[in-house]
């Protein structure tokens, strides 16, 4: 019934277009001859087209043309019933317009169109062409709306069992959210089950079964209590039908929620912590829910083991994500007490995957190979391989990271597309770095393309960033934006399709790794240097199939209403090429694709919205003036549409590092003040207002009226008007600063920075960082410092920071060397002297044991 109304619709549309093609009559009475061309079953759809065509008003000029024409039209009837069978959503947007179309008339349009396809298909049935049976009494009894509303109770019946359907009461709702398979919502679904709840005391188990078999996953925490208190109403007072179905469900979902960060001691470990707490709760229902399910037989009893490390594993996934030890080990304790249950090979995956989240690559390795000598069932797998090329990564240890391959291969694992992307994306990474790499940059580059060359694709993510990765660190610009172009425009262009708006698209498809990939190609480039591909044969065929597969101009994209704003160019050539696209690709990026608005110019509405939060606020209380205006600021940027995930601090540190390896000064100085602010600035700002209005004050207690902040170009609105689309200054933005101070040879802007960091350095901000990170950021930026003061020559300031610091930084040769050469050049011995007795101190804590060591032997 579906394919027969799909061909109503699409010949009554090709019969509207008036598409024709004429062909003389004959004009001879002599029978011709039958063309050797055109088979008996070319003759019958010719004698169909005439039935359709009673007029003769569509003509064929030659039979050739007739026979390709059928098969063009037999190509599409297929593909449009394989479209309209398994794509509900396209069905759905043939008909959005149905309303608007006159019933009758269309019926009675359908009901012509049908008598002739009936009566062509019943002779073409005869003569074995066709295998379709049309009931004409069934078709003739209805009208196009009720085949819609049959058709989309079919498709409903396909995703959920049919009891569920008439509790949810509304087949477009569950068409809608989890007819796509990749991109299923069930929260709607639970939701609307929820108002029903009372039905689900009677719902049959083998219907429940079913529903729970559609793996429903991606719940919110209110939909998972919702979904459990469904599962409560249908067990009732029996508490052995709450099975482990019902259980995995919960535990999954709870698993895929995102950690709550709480600061408790270990005796108030769920506390404050709903999660945490819903997740104990379901385990210690658990454990009843076992106690009162007696074993029958030894199969019952391995199944049961099974599912408790399935339990188990589900508890590890989610509370490895707190980076704390203490929860990871109430489960791992609690399950080896109850049920002597010890981690499997998924548990221990999930445990190496926490240790390398703490940054412990020690304990991941210790644990690892305990996997490999433990037992055959616990050896690791696939994904246990790959999460320990992503702790070679880390590490930038490329050499482990080959060995771990090849073991791969010996112990019969295959390695899949994740593994052969980590391997080019680790080598590139590793080859960015001069230590790790000890000169063989490029080598390990060519090495990470012969991984990835043969398992490349260019629709998955991790195979683009490996690339990307590999061409970024080349300085391979041309590589780096066809790639980019055309994974970004292809998800923009099936998010459309989805039916998102263009800025939810946009923010969805720009993808922040790849985008910072692109602009570090761009940060390295190199005009005269020739891309590492064009040294290897089979790598010249990659760049060229790479390079034709993007095409920058909108030819390709007719259906999106705006593209990337790239260069129509395949390579870019000049420094000021790369200039001007990476600022069109920033603003484009940050203002989430929008070309009717700019988030650099400030509508009245957003200046008088930032002057009433200002107007508002208490004229003494600097707190809550500040809460008000980054409030407002906040909201603005949501309202403008301004791309978080792109403004975000990795990102703006490579888009400043353009400038700086390219040494365009200006252009540095630009983009810092466009998309930077520094604390003190603001606060700064933020007093003058309170004064302001304090004075304000003052004046109107003797004058009869008051007087309010006005707005105009002096007063501060448009500056913290534009602190949306700024992030502010903090340790590594510093760190910048006096890279392009040095590079620049720019002492004042340094000397600027060195005073603004101090400043910076007793804010609340930096205070409250772990004493790590401070320690980390403190000795960058010496060491910029140290370099600093060298490049200009100020020898006595880089050694007295070297000796004022000497307490708090452990100093290393590496990172004084650049003094060292210069005080060598200089010949100043006592300088030398004090240097290297600072870099070749030793530990005294170290220095004691060995002198214990030596006195006992």
């Amino acid at each position: 019934m579906l394919n027969r109304n799909a061909r109503i619709v699409e010949y009554r549309r090709v019969l509207s277009q008036k598409r024709y093609v004429f062909i003389p009559r004959a004009k001879s009475t002599i029978k011709a001859k039958r063309n050797p061309g055109i088979t008996k079953d070319n003759e019958v759809q010719m004698k169909m087209l005439q039935e359709l065509d009673p007029y003769n008003v569509m003509k064929i000029e030659d039979s050739k043309v007739l026979e390709k024409k059928l098969k063009k039209l037999q190509t599409f009837t297929k593909d449009l019933k394989k479209q309209l069978s398994k794509s509900p959503d396209s069905l759905k947007g043939k008909y959005d317009n149905i309303d608007s179309i006159d019933n009758d008339d269309l019926d009675a349009d359908a009901d012509t169109i049908f008598q002739s396809l009936r009566s062509t298909n019943e002779h073409s049935n005869r003569h074995g062409n066709r295998n379709l049976k049309l009931d004409s009494s069934k078709f003739e009894s209805r009208n196009l709306t009720e085949l819609i509303s049959q058709t989309k109770a079919e498709q409903a019946m396909n995703l959920v069992p049919e009891t569920i359907i008439n509790m949810i009461n509304d087949n477009e709702l569950i068409i809608k959210n989890l007819s796509n398979k990749t991109r299923q919502d069930w929260n709607p679904i639970i939701e609307r089950l929820y108002q029903n709840k009372n039905d689900f005391q009677n719902l049959p188990r083998k219907t429940l079964k079913k529903f729970l078999s559609n793996h429903i996953h991606g719940l919110s925490f209110e939909n998972i209590n919702k979904l459990d208190e469904l599962f409560e109403i249908f067990v009732g007072d029996e508490a052995k039908k709450f099975n482990f179905i019902m259980y995995s469900c919960l535990f999954e979902n709870i698993s895929r929620l995102p950690f709550i960060n709480s600061n408790v001691t270990s005796d108030e470990l769920f506390v404050n912590n709903p999660n945490l707490s819903k997740l104990k709760e379901l385990v210690d229902r658990y454990d009843k829910t076992i106690e009162i399910t007696p074993v029958t037989n030894r199969r019952f009893q391995t199944d049961r083991n099974k599912q408790h490390n399935i339990i188990l594993n589900y508890c590890i996934s989610y509370t490895s994500k707190s980076l704390n030890v203490a929860y990871v080990n109430y489960f791992l304790e609690r399950f080896k007490k109850k049920y002597d249950v010890f981690p499997d090979k998924f548990t221990y995956t999930n445990i190496i995957q926490f240790y390398s989240r703490l940054n412990l690559p020690e304990k991941a390795w210790d644990t690892f190979d305990t996997m490999k000598f433990l037992s055959v069932a616990h050896a690791p797998d696939t994904k246990t391989y790959n999460t320990m090329l992503t702790i070679c990564r880390k590490t930038k240890n490329y050499a482990k990271a080959i060995d771990l391959f090849h073991e791969m291969k010996d112990r019969k694992v295959t390695p899949n597309v994740e593994t052969f992307s980590l391997m080019g994306s680790l080598l590139a990474t590793c080859s960015s770095d001069n230590i790790s790499a000890e000169g063989n940059d490029e080598a390990l580059r060519l090495l990470g393309w012969k991984f990835i060359s043969d398992m490349m694709n260019k629709d998955d993510l991790l195979s683009v960033g490996a690339m990307m990765s590999l061409a970024a660190y080349d300085g391979d610009v041309a590589v780096a934006r066809a790639l980019y172009f055309e994974y970004t425009m292809n998800q923009f262009r099936s998010l459309k399709a989805q039916g998102k708006d263009d800025a939810e698209a946009w923010q969805e498809a720009m993808n922040p790794i790849l985008f910072n990939y692109l602009l570090l190609s761009y940060s390295k480039f190199t005009p005269q240097k020739l891309p590492l591909l064009l040294g290897w044969e089979e790598g010249r065929h990659l760049r060229r199939d790479l390079l034709n597969f993007a095409d920058y101009t909108v030819r390709n994209y007719e259906d999106c209403s705006i593209i990337l704003p790239f260069l129509p160019l395949i390579e870019l050539n000049d420094i000021n090429q790369i200039i001007m696209e990476s600022n069109a690709l920033w603003h484009f990026h940050v203002n989430s694709g929008s070309v009717n608005s700019d988030y650099l110019s400030y509508s009245k509405d957003d200046v008088e919205s930032v002057h009433a939060a200002v107007n508002n606020a208490n004229a003494t209380d600097s707190n809550k003036l500040k809460s008000n205006i980054l409030y407002q600021v906040s909201k603005l940027k949501a309202e403008n549409n301004i791309n978080s995930n792109i403004l975000d601090y990795k990102c703006l540190l490579t888009y400043l590092t353009i400038p700086i390896r390219l040494s365009v000064k200006e252009e540095y100085v630009k983009r810092l003040k466009l998309y930077t602010f520094d604390q003190e600035d603001f606060v700064n700002v933020t007093d003058s207002i309170i004064q302001n209005k304090i004075t304000s004050k003052k004046e109107s207690s003797s004058a009869p009226s008051t007087q309010e902040l006005t707005v105009n170009e002096s007063q501060p609105e448009k500056y913290l008007l534009s602190l949306q689309h700024k992030l502010m200054m903090e340790n590594s933005l510093y760190a910048n600063c006096m890279k392009s101070a040095i590079q620049f040879h720019d002492s004042k802007f340094g000397s600027k920075i060195w005073l603004s960091r101090g400043k910076y350095r007793k804010s609340l901000q930096f205070k409250m960082l772990p004493m790590r990170d401070r320690i980390e950021s403190d000795t960058e930026f010496a060491q910029l410092m140290i370099n600093f003061f060298t490049e200009q020559r100020q020898y006595t300031d880089a050694l007295s920071i070297i000796l004022s610091s000497q307490r708090y930084i452990n100093w290393t040769y590496p990172m004084v060397k650049p003094l060292h050469h210069a005080l060598v050049e200089l010949e100043d011995e006592r300088s030398i002297n004090k240097l290297l007795e600072i870099v070749n101190k030793k530990d005294p804590i170290k220095d004691l044991n060995l002198q214990i060591k030596e006195l006992s032997l």
